[in-house]
């Protein structure tokens, strides 16, 4: 019955999201069709200039199609005609030029509007081959060559990847690299076509005369699009928007975009919040500083972070996600976004991979200085900052590039969180019902966050013929430091503070080393990489201090709110005794080594069938490490008393309230006096007085040097055995990968790619098995360290469709298997048995495994831009979850000492029950250059993402019956599941920018909405907690100046002020409040291209 009951609820959820969805399904379709519609037939007014000699049918179709808003349609014996014919027309309509050449050509033709249906006319083409003399002769075949080159903009030389290069008349294609470069093989000896295309660029046709077995190089400078003898205005962000939809539509898997132009003009904070403006993809925070992403409504651990390919170690320690907030926007050459991979690239994710595409040298020494301060309104100080510079330029012809850039930054991160508990008001709850519910306890937690960032990228590049060497190096470190102070009020009526001084150094660092190198139709990629990641904490100090009787007890007669919780508060700080101390100190670092080799072989069947056959293979080597040191006490037992004294013989003006020999020490000689606090969430909440941290240091250092002078081991502050080694562990991985696949492309619509990749991991780790039921574990914490090694291998198979039935639509099609490890902390075979409970890892663990099917429909064309419908589904088998506590019947079963027995058990497990998620991703770009004026500089982007999904949650309860024959209880666990989303899931997301460029000025408004997210799932309905819903606007301003590429600009974040507010959806009460502020940021770049500004 309680899961039924839940179903049904979620049910009607999903019956309403369809309904919402069908409704926004419609309002976008009729907003595309009315883009695209005219409100007058195109046909009846087009005028065209068509000069051509000798052309065949497909050469003056793409002349029409170059001057106009025509698409054609037409199928492939259309392209066999082989009769030509000159055209000499200068201002007709279309209809006059199809009519005065179709009896030639032997073709019929219809127009409807802007779409034009051509075919054979059977009885024309019968007449006309009638009247010709064929001659039959056996011809020799003909031999094959290769063209390779690097296309560039026009204007600045820069390299242009994802340009569509094809020949005339066939389906020999490819599409340019990151650097620009593409290598047609197989080309057939004789006179050819070689046509060039962009969006927003001119479309450019280079003639040749190619021999069998000849290389030829072609390179090609784009010009700006140039439509009826006038120049469309493509300033950065529409340039930006055009690459970006250029990469979307030439990327062989689903993926999404942001291009250099989009990331440099106007960037964003950091790399992170650049990409939570793609669809389905969410943010998790820091002090309001986005770090972390949720793609799909998976949390960040499912998600791989790499850096020109290749995974960047992760950050947390125990977990295998990555904080990728100290990455720099102004380092980055692009961001993509693959939601649907292809066999050759790792599998290791279910929500989607982020690769970050590493800036290159331009030609010519150019350079760039960037300077910023910013302000914080929470704090209300300028205290914000960041410098950047770099320094390109391209040596030996420009086939030798060096790049570098280096960045500091300083920025506050404070926050005020509230924090609260809840709790069923009546001791006995039924299943079923909507139990009341009272706060439990309250945190309120005041933040003093501040992040120092260091980063370089260094880039250096060579070209070779038909290959390049790159060398990519990026290095981040970040610094921060927090002094927290906390206040707390619990359901045992005390009042309590908690003042903690800490400071953590992050390190990143990845190298990669990329071959790749084109030999006939064969194309090798070898890479190389290591990538690094230290996470060191050098200081983490805690004091606590306790007041019993802080509340009243008539604070727990009725339910009662957070807010009213504090009315029933009797504070008095000389009665807050300090009672525990703590200092700690931790390392998590992670090396990891990886090699990979590609092969991959071109072949052309005939004019409408080639492609290519792909394999390759990967070893990756990863170190890990976690070490945690703790020193702690309690300074309130009476064997502490010396400790006590020592303190207050150091501090004599203690001794006016706190004579020697005293039990106790009041919270009251710690209050930093200085006046300097700030109202706590405005104001609405009222916060005792904060701690002196200077203070607590050096108590601490008398703490520590007393302590050691000392025989034996004090209880007030010792090294704290236990807590520092349980959690410790180091180990290793190996992962063996291998792939095989094919691309195939029939005729100009239809590209497969099946492929298939086997993956092998092996894991070795040791750990500590400890007991800390025995005697002062604290003090002597009785272990033993244990290794155990174990393999995991799949084979996955992947199958790609991308079908193009007519110019300017598309429909992707995939059908994928991926995978998601174990958490590190979870698969090291730790235990520790305890008086009462057993934590004890499940090292067993097995990768979660995800099936995935993807289908994406995209229309297309200068107006409209990029429109993209989509949907997904993935069904995730061996998901990981946390098991409620459970009793040990049988200890074998773990393999734990029998003493073991009826206590009880926290561990981990793969859920049998195959978890879902799906959704639907919307996503239009678009610039309104067709627009009369200043109109022209409009720039729109917006996508919306629809995300469901469902798991069911293990619980378990305990059963007890007392056996009076034995005197002894004798226990059952009773496992069952609930229904529940995934935890981080949001339902629906909403990003809106827009944009202006005119001249030098550039602006941007941008809009996230982000609904209510699932935070955790909970047996009992009204303890599930979600976040509310989240609106945050933001604001980026740019004007150019005339000296040397100067430009200012100011950047405004959150202007709204949101906070982040995670609700107990029973209570209808806050359960969490972050609230950070806005933040505003002016600076001033200087662009320096050193070849335009020398005499």
């Amino acid at each position: 019955m309680k899961n039924y009951a839940i179903h049904l609820r979620l049910d009607k959820e999903y019956v309403n999201e369809i309904i919402r969805i069908m409704k926004l399904m419609v309002f976008f379709i009729l907003m595309t069709i009315y883009s695209v519609s005219g409100s007058k037939s195109y046909s009846q007014d087009a005028k065209l200039s068509i000069h051509l000699q000798n052309a065949n049918i497909l050469e003056l179709v793409n002349a029409i199609e170059n001057q106009s808003e025509y698409i054609f349609l037409y199928k492939d014996d259309v392209q066999e005609l082989a009769k030509n014919v000159s055209v000499d027309a200068t201002d007709k309509t279309l209809d006059e030029i199809m009519s005065s050449v179709s009896e030639k050509l032997s073709i019929k033709y219809k127009i409807n509007d802007r779409q034009v249906i051509i075919s054979v006319n059977q009885n024309l083409k019968a007449l006309n081959d009638s009247n010709s003399s064929p001659t039959i002769s056996k011809q020799k075949e003909k031999g094959k060559g290769t063209i390779y080159g690097r296309v560039t903009e026009a204007e600045n030389g820069k390299p242009m990847p994802f340009v569509a290069v094809i020949v005339n008349g066939t389906v020999i294609g490819t599409t340019t690299d990151a650097s620009g470069n593409y290598v047609l093989a197989g080309i057939t000896e004789g006179n050819q076509v070689i046509v060039f295309s962009f969006l927003g660029f001119e479309k450019t046709e280079k003639p040749i005369t190619i021999d069998s077995d000849q290389k030829i190089e072609v390179n090609v400078a784009l010009k700006t699009m140039v439509i009826q003898f006038s120049e469309i205005i493509v300033t950065k962000q529409v340039k930006g928007q055009m690459k970006a939809i250029n990469q979307q539509l030439n990327a062989s898997e689903i993926m999404n975009a942001v291009s250099a132009e989009r990331i440099q003009e106007l960037p964003d904070a950091n790399a992170a919040e650049t990409v939570a403006r793609l669809p389905g993809v969410s943010l998790q925070r820091e002090g309001g500083e986005g770090n972390k992403l949720v793609i799909r409504g998976l949390e960040p651990k499912y998600n791989r972070i790499s850096i020109e390919g290749v995974s960047m170690a992760s950050t947390g320690g125990n977990d295998r996600s990555v904080d990728i907030s100290m990455i720099s926007p102004y380092s980055l050459d692009g961001i993509e976004v693959t939601k649907a991979i292809t066999a050759d690239k790792d599998a290791d994710y279910m929500g989607g991979s982020v690769n970050f595409k590493l800036r290159k040298a331009e030609p010519n020494l150019k350079s760039s200085i960037i300077a910023q301060g910013g302000y914080n309104n929470l704090r209300n100080v300028i205290s914000n900052y960041m410098l950047v510079g770099n320094l390109g330029n391209r040596f030996i012809d420009d086939k030798l590039g060096v790049y570098f850039q280096g960045n500091i930054e300083k920025r506050n991160l404070s926050s005020n969180d509230l924090n609260a508990t809840f709790g069923h008001f009546n001791s006995n709850p039924q299943i079923g019902q909507n139990n009341v519910l009272t706060t439990g306890g309250l945190y309120m937690v005041d933040n003093y966050r501040n992040r120092n960032r260091y980063g370089a990228t260094l880039v250096i590049d060579y070209k070779l013929p038909q290959g390049s060497i790159q060398f990519n190096n990026l290095f981040n470190q970040s610094i921060t430091t927090n002094n927290s102070f906390t206040e707390i009020y619990t359901s045992g009526r005390t009042h309590e503070y908690d003042s903690g001084d800490s400071k953590n150094k992050l390190l990143t660092l990845t190298n990669v080393l990329d071959y790749l190198q084109q030999l006939g139709n064969f194309e090798i990629g070898i890479k190389v990489s290591h990538s690094l990641s230290n996470n060191n904490t050098p200081k983490a100090i805690n004091f606590h201090y306790v007041q019993n009787g802080g509340l009243s007890s008539e604070a727990f007669l009725k339910p009662v709110s957070p807010e009213e919780l504090l009315d029933y508060k009797t504070i008095n700080d000389l009665n807050a005794n300090w009672t525990t101390v703590s200092k700690g100190s931790g390392l998590s670092k992670q090396s990891q080594w990886e090699s990979a080799f590609n092969l991959k072989y071109d072949f052309v069947i005939n004019n409408n069938i080639k492609g290519n056959i792909k394999g390759g293979f990967k070893y990756r080597y990863l170190t890990n490490f976690f070490d945690y040191d703790v020193h702690s006490g309690s300074m309130n037992l009476g064997s502490a008393v010396a400790e006590r004294d020592a303190i207050l013989n150091a501090f004599p003006w203690m001794q006016e309230i706190v004579p020697l020999g005293s039990e106790k020490i009041p919270y009251y000689l710690f209050i930093d006096k200085s006046g300097n606090q700030d109202l706590f969430l405005d104001g609405k909440y009222e916060m005792g007085p904060h701690a002196n941290i200077p203070l607590m240091n050096q108590i601490l250092d008398i703490l520590t040097q007393t302590t050691q002078n000392q025989t034996g081991i004090s209880e007030a502050y010792h090294y704290n055995d236990m807590m520092s080694n349980t959690l410790d562990y180091e180990g290793k991985e190996s992962l063996l990968a291998s792939y095989l696949m094919t691309e195939i492309n029939v005729g100009k619509s239809i590209l497969l790619i099946p492929g298939v990749r086997f993956e092998k991991n092996t894991t070795n780790y040791t750990a500590p098995r400890g007991d800390s039921s025995l005697p002062f574990p604290d003090f002597k914490y009785v272990r033993e360290e244990i290794t155990v090694v174990k393999s995991d291998q799949f084979l996955l198979p992947m199958v790609h469709l991308k079908y193009s039935p007519v110019k300017g639509f598309n429909i992707r099609l995939a059908y994928t298997e991926t995978l998601s490890r174990p958490n590190y902390n979870l698969i090291t075979p730790r235990w520790d048995i305890g008086s009462q409970i057993i934590q004890w890892n499940n090292y067993g663990l097995q990768p979660e495994h995800s099936r995935n099917w993807d289908a994406y429909f995209s229309f297309f064309s200068g107006k409209l831009g990029l429109f993209t419908i989509g949907g997904f589904t993935k069904d995730i088998t061996n998901k990981i979850f946390v098991m409620d506590r459970r009793v040990v019947l049988d200890p074998s079963v773990y393999d734990i000492p029998n003493t073991t027995k009826d206590k009880f058990i926290f561990t981990q497990m793969n859920n049998p029950n195959v978890s879902n998620v799906k959704g639907m991703e919307l996503d239009w770009q678009t610039a309104f250059w067709y627009l009369p004026g200043a109109l022209k500089g409009l720039i729109f982007n917006m996508n919306y993402s629809w995300i469901f999904s469902e798991a069911e949650y293990p619980y378990t309860v305990v059963e007890s019956t007392w056996d009076p024959d034995n005197f002894e209880y004798s226990y059952k666990n009773l496992d069952s599941y609930y229904v529940a989303p995934l935890v981080f899931q949001p339902k629906h997301i909403l990003n809106l920018s827009f944009g202006y460029d005119y001249e030098n000025f550039s602006a941007r408004i941008s809009m996230l909405y982000k609904d209510k997210v699932f935070q955790g799932p909970n047996f009992w309905p009204e303890l599930v907690n979600y976040s509310d819903a989240y609106v945050r606007w933001d604001m980026s301003i740019k004007q150019g100046l005339p000296w040397y590429g100067m430009q200012v600009f100011c950047n405004l974040n959150n202007i709204t002020n949101t906070k982040d507010v995670i609700r107990n959806i029973g209570s209808g009460y806050a359960n969490t409040l972050q609230h950070y502020g806005s933040t505003i940021d002016i600076g001033i770049r200087l662009n320096i291209d050193y070849s335009k500004n020398t005499n």
